[in-house]
């Protein structure tokens, strides 16, 4: 506590390297406080804010180094609905450092934090039922309009936490519409940095609105579908507007279900590889909580009588034991969701695979995860954009403040249980004997995991 009042007096003075070293502390000691010992109730916020940002104005160099906007990122994230009022004036800094950026190149660090301070900013003030709107959509036009291709990821991502901030507040997006043409624009995706942000506001929109967007726009998305799942080092981002577009399709002009799924057919007869056919099956699992498995059967045999039949046993059977060790957490979440409803209400189509798909399913759950964390922290996201020589590496410009997606089924509380009941109970209810197939090991293993 009285190291951190020690440099607020600092930066009250006229030096500009002692503002970087109050600064530096403040941010360390902040992110350091692991237990949350300091607050906005226990630290001079207003007074901390007010000499942060008087500092930018005492020094024209400020925005060369990423000392004092991290500061200010972290004295923002300790903000509450009581405090967070303090934060009109840093409203307005912010916007202005914003707007500098777009004249004059800043180190790209302080850039970088300066947009997560946005988005935190823009979150927290929700809360509230306060808009940030005026100040920074202008700025976020300047960026699209002027083509400064470094701020455009950034500009995207603040774009669809506004959005997101709106649908919160209950407040009209219709501001945004104008935005559309250039969301969707070729230049814009042709930009391999700008897709996961654009696919960010796309899935936002798509969510709240999706018959508006797609109006006058359905072969255009669909076109950059086509093109992210054609692409080896992008198609992760594919199979991402693909769960995006499932719950609306049918908004989008001609059979784009049969579209869809040939695009990805093609993959896998061609080019497949092993990320692929991971991202595939996990998407077929999607599918059948989007929608349903027996919407997964029709979709399948309206291209071709016998198709779900024979991707369930030439793709999905086969592949699915190469996925033990490389699926993390969130997809081994979905598989088992979705091969339980898959077992449970498609039962009739897989009386052949039953027993191979229980076991192939039971081994992949037990199996240790790619990755035993399922959400990072934006503190460890952060920590993790350094690489080991301390260089900030971040290609798609992640803000780690961003709004995450939704998960998957949220109302589905244990997976392995409802994977265990599909095929102990809601399967061979409609199919009895397909429980004979199960190996016995396996029928014991769901038996322990069932609630």
């Amino acid at each position: 506590m009285t190291a951190i009042k020690a440099a607020d007096a600092l930066l009250s003075s006229n030096t500009p390297i002692l503002h970087k070293y109050a600064a530096y502390a403040i941010e360390k000691i902040l992110l350091a406080d692991t237990a949350k010992v300091f607050s906005a109730h226990n630290l001079p916020v207003a007074s901390i804010l007010q000499n942060l940002v008087s500092a930018f104005d005492k020094d024209s160099k400020a925005q060369n180094s990423p000392y004092l906007i991290k500061a200010i990122l972290r004295i923002i994230v300790i903000l509450d609905d009581g405090t967070i009022r303090h934060a009109d004036a840093i409203a307005n800094k912010l916007s202005q450092l914003v707007e500098s950026a777009t004249k004059n190149p800043a180190d790209s660090v302080h850039t970088h934090f300066l947009f997560e301070t946005i988005c935190v900013l823009v979150t927290k003030t929700k809360t509230i039922g306060a808009s940030l709107d005026a100040q920074l959509l202008p700025l976020i036009e300047v960026i699209f309009r002027e083509d400064i291709e470094d701020l455009i990821p950034y500009a995207l991502q603040i774009t669809g936490v506004l959005v997101s901030s709106c649908i919160a507040r209950n407040a009209s997006i219709d501001q945004f519409s104008a935005f559309l043409p250039i969301l969707l624009s070729e230049r814009l995706w042709a930009r391999s940095a700008n897709v996961p942000a654009a696919l960010s506001v796309l899935e936002v929109l798509l969510s709240v609105n999706a018959q508006h967007v797609v109006a006058s726009n359905s072969n255009l998305i669909l076109q950059h579908l086509s093109k992210l799942l054609g692409s080896k080092t992008l198609d992760q981002y594919g199979f991402q507007l693909a769960a995006a577009i499932l719950p609306s399709i049918e908004h989008f002009e001609g059979n784009a279900m049969t579209f869809l799924l040939n695009t990805m057919f093609r993959r896998v007869q061609s080019s497949k590889t092993p990320k692929f056919i991971k991202l595939f099956i996990v998407f077929l699992c999607r599918f059948t909580i989007s929608r349903s498995a027996q919407d997964l059967v029709r979709s399948c045999e309206n291209i071709q009588t016998g198709m779900f039949g024979m991707l369930i046993e030439k793709v999905v059977c086969i592949e699915l034991p190469g996925l033990k060790q490389t699926t993390t957490l969130p997809e081994k979440r979905i598989i088992a969701i979705g091969m339980a409803n898959m077992l449970a209400e498609a039962t009739q189509h897989l009386s052949g695979q039953f027993g191979i798909l229980s076991y192939e399913v039971a081994m992949i759950l037990e199996a240790a995860s790619a990755s035993d964390r399922t959400v990072l922290s934006p503190e460890e996201e952060q920590a993790a954009m350094y690489n080991a020589e301390g260089e900030f590496v971040n290609p798609f410009c992640r803000l780690s403040y961003a709004p995450k997606p939704t998960p998957v089924a949220p109302n589905i509380s244990n997976h392995k249980a409802y994977f265990a009941q599909a095929v102990l109970g809601r399967g061979p209810e409609n199919v009895p004997d397909v429980l004979r197939a199960v190996p016995p090991e396996i029928v014991t293993y769901l038996n322990s995991i069932q609630p």
